[in-house]
């Protein structure tokens, strides 16, 4: 459970490219884990080339901070992403996303605040993201989504915290 605020500007470059820059900071308090209490601090920034009305690509940056109690909690994390938009005839819709992340922790990682396992912990994360959708299907403003994501994270301690990991989501989206 947290509190969080926003901040960000959308300015047109032009027609067709966008930059959209926001900065976070949420305070983070946790019921049964007050080891995890802290803050995290994001900045990012994308930017969009809308090719045609019906095709865009964006690419983006963010870091983020986030501060705990216990310092092997804590991590900074720099991510990369990148994607593509296309609207496709009989109206259906694509958006491919793909992103890299790096995560370093802040001190040793020590399993169950008991047994130091001897390392700060790094990860190295993969994200694929595929979503589908057919324009014309939606009641009352939402639209339902069909989403197929792939996330696999390296971790220099592995047995613990390296995983792949396959979701297929149905969702329900509504734009204002």
């Amino acid at each position: 459970m947290g509190q969080w605020r926003t901040i960000g500007i959308k300015p047109l470059l032009n027609p067709n490219w966008q930059l959209s820059t926001a900065a976070e900071y949420t305070k983070q308090h946790y019921f049964d884990s007050s080891a995890q209490n802290g803050n995290t601090k994001l900045v990012s920034s994308t930017l969009v080339w809308a090719r045609t009305p019906r095709q865009f690509f964006y690419l983006g940056g963010d870091f983020n901070r986030e501060t705990t109690k216990v310092k092997q909690y804590g991590s900074d994390t720099k991510s990369f992403r990148l994607g593509w938009g296309q609207e496709w005839g009989k109206g259906i819709s694509s958006r491919l996303g793909l992103g890299f992340s790096q995560r370093h922790y802040k001190d040793q990682a020590v399993l169950g605040g008991l047994i130091p396992l001897g390392k700060v912990r790094k990860d190295r994360i993969f994200n694929v993201n595929l979503t589908l959708w057919k324009r014309d299907w939606h009641l009352f403003g939402i639209t339902p989504k069909l989403q197929f994501s792939y996330r696999k994270q390296k971790s220099n301690i592995p047995s613990l915290y390296s995983y792949d990991r396959q979701n297929l989501n149905l969702i329900f989206e509504k734009s204002f």
